[in-house]
């Protein structure tokens, strides 16, 4: 985030959800497309299809990917 800020691309605070409902509520309140990662100890972080999403535009996608 920070180098990202620092060369002028804007971002969004990042927010922890534990519910497939606080998920869509977080992307309806920021405004879909959003992009969600996952946060574990025990994640393989080396498989992204696992653990990042992007692009999602809708509560259906938000759903799914969480």
């Amino acid at each position: 985030m920070q180098v990202c800020r620092a060369i002028g691309v804007p971002t969004l605070r990042t927010r922890r959800v534990v519910t497939a409902d606080e998920a869509v509520a977080v992307a309806v309140d920021v405004r879909y497309p959003v992009a969600m990662k996952a946060a574990s100890e025990t994640l393989d972080y080396r498989d992204r299809t696992a653990w990042l999403h992007l692009d999602l535009r809708d509560d259906t996608a938000v759903r799914a990917a969480f």
